[in-house]
């Protein structure tokens, strides 16, 4: 019995850390190549909705955009993306920050905390992924986010990520440009290794690693990746699957206060 509500209590906790941080990876995004005004249900069943905005345009660029991400056209246009509302408050915030399309001209966002600003980004005209954070908002309660292009220059915005009230100030590490060696034309006698860029904003990444299995949800194999700079490669490839499989894996990065990000899952299959 002790054992069984040692249980319970641990999943109280661990969901209590769950909503007291959260993110937006724009995956479940529905814009599309025209500026428009819409809506879609993201991460934790946040509703996003976004106004003049369209996708990232397949990252024409090269900024090393994890696509898909969102494209905030002017400010005369009222270009902006905000959330529903979310409960336990914020304390930190960041979000990526990319250039669209090719015109010169600085870009430039504004963060708003339930209506009330709480900061711009510095301005930008280059190919750069730039990351704009706000720390010691600190706000309690029920909130809403929103970010504005305040430019009439077209900016791209993806990785969405905020720290709950009272949530110590870990921004959680992110995950983006997953590579797939080979990515395409994989055999039965074909092994493969997954790359990826992982960054930590206020820490450091203390373990990236690579979970694997033949089950869309399930992934009882772990292959723990190495890095050369932000980059971290498996250090063993998944093994040759026989034909017909299909393989789902998943990158999960820890940071120094054990925050950690899971990526997207992605599928290959075996021919």
């Amino acid at each position: 019995m002790l054992r069984k509500w040692i249980l319970i209590f641990s999943l109280v906790l661990s969901l209590g850390f769950v909503w007291a941080q959260g993110s937006e990876d724009f995956t479940n995004s529905n814009a599309t190549t025209n500026y428009t005004n819409g809506s879609f249900v993201g991460n934790n069943g946040i509703t996003w909705t976004y106004v003049a905005s369209r996708d990232e345009n397949g990252d024409a660029n090269g900024s090393g955009i994890a696509i898909p991400a969102l494209m905030l056209r002017r400010v005369s246009d009222n270009s902006a993306v905000s959330s529903s509302t979310i409960g336990g408050g914020i304390g930190n915030f960041s979000v990526k920050l990319y250039k669209g399309f090719t015109g010169g001209g600085d870009r430039k966002v504004e963060l708003f905390v339930n209506g009330v600003s709480k900061g711009t980004s510095t301005p930008f005209d280059d190919f750069d992924e730039h990351i704009f954070a706000v720390n010691g908002i600190n706000i309690a309660g029920d909130i809403t986010i929103e970010i504005k292009n305040i430019t009439s220059k077209q900016v791209i915005v993806d990785d969405i990520s905020w720290t709950g009230y009272g949530a110590g100030g870990n921004l959680l590490p992110s995950i983006t440009n997953i590579t797939q060696t080979p990515s395409t034309d994989i055999t039965s006698s074909t092994s493969v290794s997954v790359a990826a860029d992982v960054t930590d904003t206020d820490g450091t990444i203390t373990s990236v690693q690579l979970k694997w299995g033949t089950e869309t949800g399930l992934y009882p194999n772990t292959i723990n990746m190495s890095a050369v700079g932000s980059t971290y490669t498996t250090v063993t490839d998944i093994p040759a699957q026989a034909n017909g499989s299909t393989v789902f894996y998943v990158i999960q990065a820890t940071d120094n206060e054990a925050g950690f990000t899971t990526s997207s899952e992605i599928t290959y299959s075996v021919y």
